[in-house]
């Protein structure tokens, strides 16, 4: 199976490196991220995006279940590409770390829980 076929490559690019927001650009109307970043795991969820994770640099990482992990082998990650988009758009963001609330949580956690007066307070001496 060959995915970049004569008929298609005036659409694919490679690109070494890219700025922060062209590459959100391109990820926002992509249809999955191939590769071994940890965008990949970290924020693709976030963008409702499948992921093929190639090789072990992100193994023993947490992940969700838009992500999925293949060795450097065509034969499979073209199968996998092929699967992927036939499957329907992800419809819920993907977030391994919660609301985005944390800061919220730890500050009302400590004010409820510690009094201020008796928190140790550091001297220092000049």
């Amino acid at each position: 199976m060959n995915i970049v076929n004569s008929k298609n490559k005036k659409f694919f690019k490679v690109y070494k490196n890219l700025e922060i927001t062209e590459f959100y650009s391109l990820l926002k109307y992509s249809s999955l991220l191939l590769g071994n970043s940890s965008c990949g795991i970290l924020e693709c969820g976030f963008f409702k995006k499948y992921v093929i994770n190639l090789g072990i640099r992100q193994e023993g990482r947490i992940c969700k279940k838009n992500v999925f992990h293949l060795p450097h082998q065509s034969d499979k990650i073209a199968r996998k590409i092929t699967e992927i988009l036939k499957k329907p758009e992800i419809k819920k963001k993907v977030n391994l770390y919660g609301s985005g609330n944390s800061s919220k949580k730890i500050i009302k956690f400590i004010l409820r829980n510690h009094n201020q007066k008796k928190l140790i307070k550091k001297k220092f001496k000049i």
